[in-house]
Formats: structure tokens, C-alpha cells, sequence
């Protein structure tokens, strides 16, 4: 199923979906799905509102583009809903700044963890990405994208991976 999209703001749109200038960018998030974007991106802009602050988001999906191209279709603007017995709330996060794919642009992921305005990298981890074996009690090791990371640690798919370690003398202790 498709991501809906709203459709192209104009002169006629109410101002609360206009896009107001998003702060300069200071997070970086890894996995950009429907957690992320419902709790920590509210209370990061319900904190730069408190206190202001350079604190927008950069997020980094891991390998689908459909949140990243919805929310650039979107002037990244999209609506959260909160549901109590008291009734609904809607909001709509201000905070992301750009978003892209990694596994497109894994280069970039690596500038923009490194830029001198980034302050905090963040992670979101869900069901999908643990790829726990309910079978063991824990890593699947036969997972394909496990499998990957553990023949290629450099081009990781899995926010597991083995990676290499450099020891202090610089050489790999593997």
C-alpha cells in the first residue's frame, strides 16, 4: 500500500500546514519510521519550543524510500494524532529538516553524523530490526541481512553488525 501524500501546498492553504523555517539541524536520527516521528520528534520540538535551540532532525531511513519521499513531497510536514478518552489531539512536527535513504547515499550518512552541527545521533530500533530468533532467545544469526553484516562489517545492513574493531595500536585484532 502506498504512503499518502497530501497534496502541494498553496497560497490558499490555512496556516497551519505552512511551513515555518525549521531550526538548522543538530540530531541526526537512524530509522526514521512511525516511532520516531511520534515521539521523538514531538518532544523535540515541544522542547526547542520551550527553550529554542538548533535541534532539527536529518532522518535516515535504512533502505525504503517511502517516508523519505512522502516527507519531501510534504515540505517534511506530517500530522500526528493523539487518541485518549478524552479526545483527539493533532499536531503537526515542525523539527525534520532533510531525510534520505542510507542504504542510497551511505556516504552521506557518514558526513552528516560527522558535520560540526551534529550534536546528537539517535537511533530507533523496532520489532523489524532486532532480528531476534524467538527459537534461541536471541541473534538470528540466519537472517540474511545478519548473514551480510557478518561477511561485510564495513556496509552494515543491520544496526547489529559486527563491525570492525581497531585496537589502540591500530590494527585489527580480528
Amino acid at each position: 500500500m502506498a504512503t499518502p501524500i497530501l497534496p502541494p501546498l498553496n497560497a490558499g492553504t490555512p496556516g497551519i500546514l505552512r511551513r515555518t523555517a525549521a531550526p538548522a539541524p543538530g540530531i541526526v536520527h537512524l530509522g526514521f519510521g512511525n516511532f520516531h516521528r511520534a515521539h521523538q520528534a514531538v518532544y523535540t520540538e515541544a522542547a526547542i519550543a520551550s527553550r529554542g535551540g538548533d535541534w532539527g532532525i536529518i532522518g535516515v531511513s535504512s533502505r525504503s524510500s517511502a517516508i523519505t519521499d512522502a516527507m519531501h513531497a510534504q515540505d517534511m510536514l506530517y500530522t500526528v494524532v493523539e487518541i485518549s478518552p478524552e479526545g483527539s489531539k493533532f499536531s503537526t512536527p515542525r523539527v525534520h529538516t532533510d531525510a534520505f535513504v542510507a542504504a542510497q547515499e551511505p556516504q552521506r550518512v557518514v558526513a552528516v553524523i560527522g558535520a560540526e552541527t551534529t550534536r546528537i545521533v539517535s537511533l530507533t530500533v523496532t520489532e523489524n530490526g532486532y532480528t531476534y530468533s524467538p527459537a534461541t532467545g536471541s541473534l538470528n544469526v540466519s537472517d540474511p541481512d545478519v548473514q551480510h553484516d557478518l561477511a561485510n562489517g564495513a556496509a552494515p545492513r543491520t544496526p547489529i553488525a559486527d563491525r570492525p574493531r581497531t585496537s589502540a595500536a591500530g590494527t585489527n585484532p580480528r
